[in-house]
């Protein structure tokens, strides 16, 4: 089948549901559930590989893992793999299909605006059917940060010197498009909010690990009230330094990372650029072009000498590189190696959560 084709009957069955079903949003959304997953596969595959015109279902599972390796793809793999489940093995009620589907809301407008841009695609003409039935009361002072996210180069840019991580991101749709509202903290526990930063933008904030920001200050009028707002203009990863020092002692690696070395730099720029978590990078070190010896890239290859391994401990240690949580790292660090967790230096206490991980907890 033609890739285009493949896209645009998706797309179509689904215009249709919303065309048909307006005032039943709860038929409709069990009715377009599985045709979302076959506009997502449709997509990945004809973005994978634009060249190629021809649809195939076996280019399906290699097109995902590609283009969740490309920043402004990466929700579209996201998007599936929340489909793949309930698309597959569940058939929801009509409330829970509806919930389901006014979540999905931010990722099909993004969908329908990439496959417009990158495909030169129209699809899912009435969506906008769909945004006026979620319309909620919070809208308004929403569409004024919207415009507010419109104006670039407007204000003072301000460079944030602290490293902060993202405790909670949601996407909201406003007047067809897609804002994010972020809690940024300088500690990692979503338990602290004290110290949480409320922010917007206008794309979405990586969540794996500690970033840097720029941002400028605006402010919008609330029930007559002048409210300050923050809004994101840039991001850069910048990992802790201490926290790879921690992992290497975890593997018997006593290095001390420097943040200005080139090494740390490079990483941090792949993060960028990818969003990807540091299992995607080690999983791919051979492919980049940088200097194994350094500090950063010999801790990462060591690190992937123990998952492709398969020896007990590998499970934790995904779990721990994919957070890299400092405070995580500590609590399971033992100064004498675990002969049952493949020598790691981790406490006797991590052992369940190696073998069980979706069952027991870290210590």
């Amino acid at each position: 089948m033609d890739k285009k084709e493949q896209i645009l009957q998706a797309a179509c069955v689904i215009d249709s549901n919303i065309s048909a079903l307006k005032d039943n949003y709860g038929l409709m959304s069990q009715n377009i559930l599985a045709q979302l997953r076959n506009l997502v596969e449709g997509v990945a595959v004809a973005l994978n590989n634009i060249a190629n015109p021809y649809y195939q279902y076996n280019d399906i599972s290699s097109a995902l893992r590609n283009i969740d390796k490309i920043k402004d793809y990466k929700y579209i793999y996201k998007f599936y793999k929340q489909l793949e489940i309930v698309s597959s093995h569940y058939t929801l009620d009509a409330v829970n299909s509806e919930h389901l589907v006014y979540n999905y809301l931010s990722y099909i407008i993004k969908l329908k605006q990439t496959v417009q841009e990158k495909l030169g695609i129209v699809i899912l003409d009435n969506i906008s059917d769909m945004i006026k039935m979620s319309v909620s009361q919070e809208s308004h002072h929403y569409e004024e940060i919207l415009q507010h996210l419109k104006i670039k180069n407007n204000g003072l840019i301000i460079d944030e010197k602290r490293r902060l991580y993202v405790t909670k991101q949601k996407a909201i749709v406003v007047n067809g498009n897609v804002i994010y509202e972020s809690v940024l903290s300088i500690s990692k526990s979503r338990g602290n909010k004290s110290d949480g930063i409320l922010v917007y933008s206008d794309f979405e904030l990586p969540e794996h690990y500690a970033i840097k920001i720029k941002y400028r200050k605006s402010n919008i009028v609330v029930n007559k009230v002048l409210i300050p707002i923050t809004i994101i203009t840039n991001i850069f990863h910048s990992i802790y330094p201490r926290e790879f020092n921690m992992l290497g002692r975890i593997i018997g690696k006593h290095i001390k990372i420097n943040q200005n070395s080139s090494s740390y730099k490079q990483l941090m720029s792949i993060l960028d650029e990818s969003y990807s978590s540091l299992l995607d990078v080690i999983e791919n070190i051979d492919s980049y072009q940088v200097d194994k010896n350094e500090s950063v890239w010999q801790l990462l290859g060591e690190c992937k000498t123990y998952m492709i391994s398969n020896r007990p401990g590998q499970v934790i240690l995904r779990y721990l590189i994919h957070t890299l949580n400092y405070s995580i790292l500590y609590k399971q660090y033992s100064i004498n190696p675990c002969n049952r967790l493949s020598n790691l230096y981790l406490e006797y206490g991590c052992i369940p959560f190696d073998q069980m991980p979706y069952c027991t907890s870290l210590r």
